[in-house]
């Protein structure tokens, strides 16, 4: 679950609810993210074989007025003990308190059910309202899959784009249009499209041609495919493109240049941006350097590169970011090429967990 939220109070006389679903009957299962009197954020979750709690060791939000931040709690049923919950602040995983680790060694997150709805900036105590937020939450959403560390931080850093759910990562998501959207990637299920939009009976077999877009809006009976191919992306509008995850590249055991991911993409034009997102985790051995590179080539020529160096020489997981901007597109200029790559300057015990690279693509008049 993710939301952008700006507390009145970061540190409130009471704790207040982002997300909250507890239901007192039967396995007396419940769920929900909580804002402490401290200013730190929980995670709780409690079913028939199990509680636990996922707390921030340190206070997110500071006491009084605060700013705008991005919350985001993952409990991944593949993992049990350490890791099995966790909290990131602004895309960024943090570290949990001692007590309240976010341990799940013996909880099967299957067995969680609930016959109560979730609240949301609320608590929801077997159906009766209370502990509500005071401040302004925003693009909240929910997935049925754990995301992953560079997955959040996508979300962070992109979001959602109109009033579509922007699902960068191939998952199912259900959005609501309305006048004024854009049409991006995902699906969007009948039951969920809105009034002054689309209706179900214009749901056809075919995909959206660039004549039948307007100011956001679709105004024919051309929707289908779950899908929008490029050229029917009107003036105005942003596209992305999202290269495949990977879950695990693996080692980088000698000093050779690594090609963690590489892409091509056709029909651009426009203003690109490229960002590019790694995991990495050092277990120890020779101590040095490793350099990321992002890469953006239209065959063998370099249109731009960037990099960016950190040293290793303690134990753990490192997350490092690159991205490249404001580079201009002529539409009809051929196909781009989009690399992430990583070398090291010894040979350590070290590997590649995760990686991301999407592409942006702003089209204006």
């Amino acid at each position: 679950m993710g939301v952008w939220c700006k507390p009145d109070d970061g540190q409130p006389a009471g704790a207040q609810g982002l997300f909250h679903c507890y239901d007192a009957t039967g396995a007396d299962s419940w769920v929900g993210m909580i804002l402490q009197t401290s200013g730190k954020v929980s995670f709780y979750y409690n079913s028939e074989d199990g509680s636990q709690e996922a707390k921030t060791n340190a206070a997110v939000f500071p006491d009084g007025a605060t700013s705008w931040t991005h919350i985001a709690v993952v409990m991944d049923a593949t993992v049990e003990g350490a890791g099995g919950m966790k909290v990131y602040v602004n895309g960024v995983v943090t570290e949990l308190d001692a007590t309240a680790n976010g341990d799940t060694t013996g909880i099967t997150s299957a067995s969680w059910t609930s016959a109560q709805n979730v609240f949301i900036g609320a608590e929801n105590s077997d159906g009766a309202p209370g502990g509500y937020f005071d401040g302004i939450l925003d693009d909240i959403i929910f997935y049925d899959v754990a995301l992953t560390g560079a997955e959040i931080a996508i979300l962070h850093d992109v979001g959602y784009a109109g009033s579509i759910q922007l699902d960068t990562w191939g998952h199912t998501t259900d959005g609501t249009l309305i006048d004024g959207g854009k049409i991006y990637t995902g699906s969007i299920s009948a039951d969920k499209i809105a009034a002054n939009a689309i209706t179900a009976d214009k749901i056809a077999a075919k995909t959206i041609t660039a004549d039948e877009i307007f100011a956001g809006t679709i105004t024919s009976s051309e929707l289908g495919n779950n899908s929008v191919i490029n050229t029917a992306i009107a003036d105005d509008s942003t596209q992305v493109y999202e290269v495949a995850n990977t879950a695990s590249y693996g080692a980088l055991g000698d000093t050779n240049y690594h090609e963690v991911q590489s892409d091509s993409i056709d029909g651009l034009g426009g203003v690109i941006e490229l960002r590019g997102a790694c995991t990495f985790d050092y277990t120890g051995g020779s101590s040095g350097s490793t350099t990321v590179y992002l890469r953006l080539m239209n065959g063998a020529t370099e249109i731009k590169e960037v990099s960016g160096t950190f040293a290793y020489d303690v134990a753990g997981v490192k997350e490092f970011r690159l991205s490249i901007s404001d580079i201009w597109w002529p539409e009809g200029s051929g196909s781009v090429t989009i690399d992430l790559d990583a070398k090291c300057d010894t040979s350590p015990g070290f590997s590649v967990t995760e990686s991301d690279m999407i592409l942006i693509e702003s089209r204006g008049k």
